[in-house]
């Protein structure tokens, strides 16, 4: 069954996942780009751990594309594999990918590049 609208947006992801079949309702609903806005962030470490490894599962499972919004740098890196970080009014600050091969010293290099371009106080246009 294909969705009307071809974007799905959930401001809490995590309520999806509470169904008995374990499975997110977007499964159902088959859109082309999921829209997620900072949706594990009223959660727990340990069930926002737990719902980010399910949530890349059935994103990779289904072939589906999700723009994922976070204020937390490892979860950027955790779930994407492109993570961009933007300053005000929408420019793109910093871009990088990062592969399913990307080493612990990888992530800590693009860790340290995200902290260097957040502390760079940017003068109104």
């Amino acid at each position: 069954m294909a969705s009307a609208d071809p974007v799905i947006r959930f401001k809490d992801v995590s309520k999806r996942f509470r169904r008995p079949d374990g499975r997110g309702d977007f499964v159902a609903v088959d859109p082309e780009i999921l829209l997620c806005d900072e949706p594990f962030s009223s959660l727990d470490e340990m069930t926002a751990r737990d719902l980010r490894a399910e949530f890349v599962r059935l994103v990779r499972q289904n072939n589906k594309t999700a723009v994922f919004i976070t204020h937390q740098i490892n979860e950027a890196m955790e779930i994407g594999d492109r993570v961009m970080v933007f300053h005000r009014p929408a420019r793109i600050a910093y871009e990088t990918r990062l592969g399913a091969g990307a080493t612990d010293a990888d992530r800590r290099k693009v860790h340290e590049d995200i902290m260097s371009v957040l502390s760079v106080e940017q003068a109104p246009a």
